[in-house]
């Protein structure tokens, strides 16, 4: 008898086990239900999407505090960060401080990810704002120039940018905090720039980089980006770099924004050619004299030798003082260790008077035969008498003049 009552037992176990998980299988749980998704491929629309929700949130809440406090000591402590970008002075940079306020966030996506460990993963895009003191620009690092800017205590917002993250979760949504790293903070001239980040996450393709269009069967092609007009990039002026300092793919040495600077460069959007944005340069001081570098131009890699070029760009001229536009051409001296020479083709290839309106401009120029390593297009103040001198600069298109037979 007390082994049948051993074996009912063990009967009953088995088919209370049985029944229980089948009906919660039936039945469903957080944990066991397959994740639907509605037309956004990977989003969640059903249970438990709101239990993710409110975890994704409280995610972002703690990487708020956490990322503001990482900023802290950069609002006390000044840095030199260096100019990798230029194409003349790498060496060249600025010491500033500066530090980001990140401010609010949204919970973008949340959907199922290929891993096993960590199925769930949330993306966030966080709000902020770059605060800088003024910069110090100088070449190499100068330990003077640095000691200077740590003086300056005056902030100023110079833009709003969003960062996003990702994170990735296990399958009831729990982060694990002992995995991530801070991102990485940008430096002065790649602000506005971050790419999502998270350690082990899936990352979407980068933006091409810019591509320098050789010449190549002996013919000078066309950019292609969107902004390009011709033989220029962005010579529309629409496309803009961090802070709105300076156009992309323009070169200025007082970017930085020095007292010293002969000129200013901003962004002018009040009235413009082609109604996006333009070029305002404002001179103080002639810098016909001023090293090449420090003017505001362009560098165009993919000019053939021994051949003509038309330079068209609407301006609008403010002052009484007229401005000119430069080309040169750009020389490796013939040993390794050879300096660029600089050799000037025109000194006026265009002149800019005072005009009520956007007026058309257009100067020609022939390359040498000989083989050079690129061509810069500046604009100058030969001499002036009426300071400050404005000039608003917009559509700059080279085009290879072709000869008739």
């Amino acid at each position: 008898m007390k082994h049948l009552n051993t074996v009912l037992l063990l009967v009953l176990l088995v088919f209370v086990c049985y029944f229980g998980v089948s009906g919660a299988l039936l039945k469903g749980s957080p944990g066991l239900v397959p994740v639907q998704t509605d037309v956004k491929k990977g989003s969640v629309s059903s249970f438990p999407a709101q239990e993710y929700k409110a975890k994704a949130v409280e995610i972002a809440v703690k990487e708020i505090e956490r990322l503001n406090y990482a900023e802290l000591p950069f609002r006390t402590q000044a840095k030199f960060y260096r100019n990798s970008k230029h194409p003349i002075r790498p060496e060249s940079g600025v010491s500033v401080k500066m530090y980001r306020v990140f401010s609010d966030y949204e919970v973008t996506d949340i959907y199922r990810s290929d891993s096993l460990l960590y199925p769930v993963a949330y993306e966030i895009v966080y709000s902020y704002e770059w605060l800088t003191t003024r910069a110090h620009s100088s070449e190499f690092f100068d330990p003077e120039v640095l000691a200077k800017a740590q003086t300056e205590v005056d902030f100023s917002v110079r833009g709003e940018y969003e960062l996003v993250r990702r994170y990735s979760c296990d399958v009831d949504g729990n982060y694990d905090w002992s995995l991530p790293a801070l991102p990485p903070r940008p430096d002065f001239f790649s602000v506005g720039r971050e790419m999502p980040s998270e350690p082990g996450s899936p990352k979407p393709n980068p933006l091409p980089p810019p591509v320098d269009v050789a010449a190549s069967d002996g013919e000078s092609k066309p950019e292609e980006s969107e902004h390009a007009l011709g033989l220029i990039r962005n010579g529309s002026f629409n496309d803009w770099h961090s802070f709105d300092f300076l156009p992309a793919e323009w070169r200025f040495a007082a970017e930085c924004g020095e007292d010293e600077a002969p000129s200013m460069i901003r962004r002018y959007a009040r009235k413009t050619f082609d109604g996006g944005f333009a070029v305002e340069q404002t001179w103080h001081k002639p810098d016909r004299r001023e090293r090449l570098y420090d003017q505001f131009g362009i560098f165009l890699r993919n000019i053939k030798p021994d051949t003509e070029y038309k330079l068209e760009l609407k301006a609008m001229g403010l002052s009484k003082d007229f401005v000119k536009v430069s080309v040169w051409i750009l020389r490796k001296g013939p040993f390794k260790r050879s300096k660029v020479i600089p050799t000037i083709i025109k000194a006026d290839l265009i002149k800019v008077r005072k005009s009520d309106d956007f007026l058309n401009h257009v100067g020609t120029f022939k390359t040498p035969p000989d083989v050079f390593r690129e061509v810069r297009l500046c604009t100058y103040i030969d001499r002036g008498n009426y300071f400050p001198v404005t000039v608003v600069w917009d559509e700059w298109k080279l085009t290879e003049v072709v000869k008739e037979n």
